[in-house]
């Protein structure tokens, strides 16, 4: 896992392009976002009058050849949220090799969710190999692209390249000076943290209108969640009554992942899509599951669903594994295996679904993500220069 820019940095071998988006130098047709403290506002802005390429089909779902794409729940939130990436001339990500402890390599994209970090990265590579002087560049995709990409690559290739989210550091001290004035240890949270807060009293969200909806608003900049905050409610009383709260954006992608898998399952199981199981990622979900399975687990005997999983997990001498993790992995293949046999899913598998759904599912389906002021401005920056 990335910690910030300068681990990796450090971590990385030369560079190479690599045609995995396609062409994205060029923010022609982009998905750019303008965000405001109480609402976004999506912007179809094309960079120039003649793009050279189509530009990338990014929320498939909303084609109208592709209504089943399992990106389609989140996407539109996604979209919300500008990336930066290091592309080369023709628009090709920049590719790196990231040493491993067992003497192989991975290779991994980074996305930088600051595109000061972003520049940062490409003055380092111009110094480190100055052949890449003209030829390497920031490039802007929204998380939406990356996140089907990320999923498409993991589908086609055994040995996928890993895309490296990269927070700022600052935003990392936030999350650390949070954990600190809470005497919760950080541990060794890394990735890029998000920013949210909860009732004291109830441990409810913090929720604001938007849309006559109410949404949970999370940000990338915990300043903007304090400026929200200081503007709401009746002043000190109001925030001494919330807690501040960091997640991980890699945690809330790979949950989306799951969910949207989930969806995309019962859709082949009951014949509204036709796609192979092998052409998806629902062979993995016994191990992208794990997460979720485990933090049912970990609320004891006081869940039924808990004591279920428990039960099976000790008396069921059939499953394989000689540690914990191991065996519930074995036991949600034998409940996948099973599903797609028969087409009828266990009372097991359903109450996991069921918690899934009614948990996170529907929690998701309030956020509402709200970019860096940072990544706010270089954008709109771009676009002044583009018309100009």
């Amino acid at each position: 896992m990335i910690c910030c820019l300068e681990d990796f940095m450090q971590r990385l071998n030369p560079v190479r392009p690599l045609s995995l988006l396609g062409s994205i130098a060029s923010v022609a047709s982009a998905a750019i976002i303008s965000t405001g403290l109480f609402g976004t506002r999506a912007i179809a802005q094309e960079a120039s009058a003649t793009p050279s390429t189509p530009p990338p089909s990014i929320c498939a779902s909303l084609n109208a050849d592709a209504p089943t794409s399992p990106v389609g729940r989140f996407c539109p939130k996604l979209l919300q949220i500008p990336v930066f990436t290091v592309t080369n001339a023709d628009g090709s990500p920049i590719v790196t090799s990231v040493p491993l402890a067992d003497g192989s390599s991975q290779e991994i994209g980074g996305v930088f969710l600051d595109p000061n970090d972003a520049q940062a990265f490409v003055t380092s590579l111009q110094e480190r190999q100055p052949e890449l002087r003209d030829q390497v560049q920031v490039s802007v995709l929204t998380l939406a692209e990356i996140y089907e990409a990320d999923r498409d690559n993991h589908i086609a290739h055994e040995d996928p390249m890993e895309f490296a989210y990269v927070p700022s550091r600052q935003q990392l001290q936030q999350a650390a000076d949070i954990f600190a004035a809470q005497n919760i240890e950080m541990g060794d949270f890394t990735g890029v943290p998000l920013f949210f807060a909860t009732s004291r009293a109830s441990g409810g969200y913090m929720t604001i209108e938007q849309d006559n909806a109410s949404v949970i608003p999370v940000f990338f900049d915990k300043a903007s969640l304090d400026r929200l905050i200081a503007d709401f409610g009746d002043g000190e009383d109001f925030q001494n009554s919330v807690r501040y709260e960091v997640l991980r954006l890699e945690r809330v992608l790979q949950t989306m992942q799951v969910l949207e898998t989930l969806e995309q399952l019962d859709r082949i199981v009951d014949g509204s899509d036709d796609l192979a199981v092998d052409d998806t990622l629902i062979p993995d979900l016994p191990k992208m599951m794990l997460p979720e399975v485990l933090a049912i687990l970990s609320q004891g005997e006081s869940s039924p669903l808990a004591a279920s999983i428990a039960t099976r997990l000790q008396e069921d001498g059939e499953l394989s594994g000689e540690t914990p993790l191991e065996r519930v992995e074995a036991l949600l293949t034998v409940e996948l295996d099973a599903l797609i046999t028969s087409g009828t899913p266990s009372p097991l598998w359903q109450s996991i679904r069921e918690e899934l759904d009614a948990g996170l599912g529907s929690t998701l389906e309030q956020v509402v993500f709200f970019p860096s002021p940072s990544s706010v401005q270089f954008i709109q920056n771009l676009l002044n220069g583009a018309q100009g």
